[in-house]
């Protein structure tokens, strides 16, 4: 085998590393959803922040020890992402307006002819 072929070594420590940055990760995550301190901009963007950073070293460790790491990268991003589904959006709220079209559109109206408050919408209604 040439030297390009051989896979890298894992490092003794690298399991170790991307399991507590995981787990950081996991924590900060979750703990943004439920600390009544964790409000938006700074300390929510902080928390951020703080998550992505341990997303980054585990990221790194696991390119640099693994073979197929962007497998495993994919698995915990979207493992991540599930612990924030129970949370309501911060930065955006478009996801109501695109449930409010939808349900406009269901009704047979164009969703875009008519602003969210125009009485001819009066008949749509919906619980958000």
């Amino acid at each position: 085998m040439t030297p390009a072929t051989i896979p890298p070594e894992p490092k003794p420590n690298a399991w170790r590393i991307i399991a507590v940055a995981g787990l950081v990760e996991f924590a900060l995550l979750a703990g943004l959803g439920w600390w009544p301190g964790a409000t938006f901009p700074w300390a929510g963007l902080l928390i951020f922040a703080a998550a992505f950073t341990a997303y980054a070293v585990a990221a790194t460790q696991v390119l640099h020890t693994q073979q197929r790491g962007h497998l495993y990268i994919w698995g915990v991003a979207i493992l991540m992402r599930l612990v924030l589904l129970p949370l309501t959006p911060e930065l955006s709220d478009d996801i109501y307006r695109y449930l409010w079209d939808g349900q406009v559109q269901l009704a047979g109206i164009n969703p875009y002819r008519y602003a969210p408050a125009a009485a001819e919408l009066a008949r749509v209604t919906t619980v958000y």
